[in-house]
């Protein structure tokens, strides 16, 4: 989809063929590109299991539409402004109070399922006075998207994750990582399930009061259960990535929602 709408943009008429399973990722990618509604020809799924001769007749059954499309037929090129991820700051408390806050979070689609703080100017640039950066640098991209991450949009995921201002240094360490851990992070976006695994070590882990010992994959850590939830806000409403759109995980897994501990270098028999 992204690169039919790439060749459009540049004057190549293009066809994209997509099969039924993923007509609601087609129209999410579609919309945050600027080009709602953009046409795309329909196949029935799957198609890794069919025989040459099934895949031919697929094939001969799509084609009238593939040409129709190519020939001129509903080109929608001109795109509109998307629904920008970079505003994620509430500019002042609702005068009815949190709890409309809160409902208002769930209601602009900034949550995890679970209730976040909201990200208000005084949090958010609590948050900002514990790094020396600047709130516009980029920290983290998903080029085939068109999204990105400013430290002041992660500062305001943190924020409703519930980490402490102090835990923000962390935060961004782990996006920058995670930038540098694959080049197109495509592993955010399978149907396999995976969940980004946040390690930390450093004296930053006592400090921090990270758990590094017996439960270290239970709830109960402010440090870890936080972090970990900070760089899945991170994914959901910086880069979009979000279930029943682009991520397409055939189950998922509650480490989604938070996969973050600490290295117990001291008394660990491997190298840290």
């Amino acid at each position: 989809m992204a690169d039919g709408i790439a060749l459009e943009g540049r004057g190549i008429p293009t066809a994209v063929v997509i099969t039924e399973a993923f007509s609601g990722i087609a129209d999410t990618m579609a919309r945050d590109l600027g080009v709602p509604g953009y046409p795309y020809v329909l196949i029935p799924h799957p198609i890794s299991s069919l025989t040459a001769e099934e895949l031919r007749a697929r094939a001969e059954a799509a084609l009238p539409e593939v040409v129709r499309l190519l020939g001129g037929g509903e080109r929608r090129t001109d795109r509109v402004p998307a629904a920008g991820s970079e505003r994620l700051v509430e500019e002042a408390p609702s005068p009815n109070g949190e709890p409309s806050l809160i409902e208002s979070c769930y209601a602009r689609g900034w949550t995890d399922g679970f209730p976040v703080v909201p990200p208000t100017e005084a949090l958010v640039q609590a948050f900002l006075a514990q790094v020396d950066r600047d709130p516009e640098e980029v920290i983290l991209t998903q080029e085939h998207l068109g999204r990105r991450c400013t430290v002041r949009l992660a500062a305001a995921n943190a924020v409703m994750a519930g980490c402490r201002p102090e835990y923000f240094p962390v935060v961004l360490a782990a996006l920058e990582a995670l930038q540098e851990l694959v080049g197109n992070r495509a592993v955010l976006m399978p149907q396999h399930g995976q969940a980004v695994l946040v390690i930390v070590n450093g004296p930053i882990r006592h400090q921090l009061a990270f758990n590094c010992r017996d439960n270290v994959l239970s709830p109960g850590d402010r440090a870890n259960a936080t972090v970990g939830r900070a760089i899945r806000l991170v994914i959901l409403n910086a880069l979009g990535i979000r279930p029943h759109g682009y991520d397409q995980s055939t189950q998922g897994t509650p480490a989604k929602y938070s996969f973050c501990i600490a290295e117990n270098e001291e008394e660990s028999p491997w190298e840290p």
